[in-house]
């Protein structure tokens, strides 16, 4: 169920856009089997449409494979989220 999931989402963004890139800002090792991500999404939709917005990504992996994937367009929000401030 989850790999169906997970093949629906990057198919949707296929079917949507003609570029999807993220670009890592930097990230931040939390401990614990987590992992805090600055990106920037770079994307164009299938009309030509660009957006540059920037996301933070919180990783939670375990036996080092990724366990879950929370994403945030608000950076205070995912600091929160991760039990920091910035």
């Amino acid at each position: 169920m989850v790999k169906a999931g997970i093949r629906n989402f990057f198919q949707a963004i296929d079917e949507a856009a003609t570029r999807f890139e993220l670009e890592v800002e930097r990230l931040r090792p939390l401990g614990n089997d987590r992992v805090l991500a600055f990106l920037i999404l770079n994307l164009e939709s299938e009309r030509g449409f660009p957006q540059r917005q920037p996301l933070t990504n919180l990783y939670d992996l375990k036996d080092g494979k990724l366990l879950r994937i929370r994403v945030f367009f608000d950076r205070e929000e995912a600091l929160e989220a991760a039990g920091l401030s910035e």
